[in-house]
């Protein structure tokens, strides 16, 4: 739910015209771990939080998305 929020104060569920397909949930995963990362100034634990997803699974999509 928190990633939603995320995603949508930042318009990232809107699909830009003319784009030839949406992102991907990966993508917009990642995109999402970014934002909370950046609204945290880096604090990992407090972009987790953000995200509602417990701290070792985020460690583990850090890794996952090279971030």
């Amino acid at each position: 739910e928190d990633m939603v929020k995320v995603m949508a104060a930042t318009n990232m569920t809107t699909i830009e015209k003319g784009s030839p397909r949406p992102q991907s949930l990966e993508d917009l995963k990642r995109q999402a771990i970014e934002l909370a990362l950046t609204a945290t100034g880096g604090k990992k634990m407090e972009a987790a939080r953000l995200l509602d997803v417990n701290y070792s699974s985020f460690k583990r999509m850090l890794e996952k998305y090279g971030l």
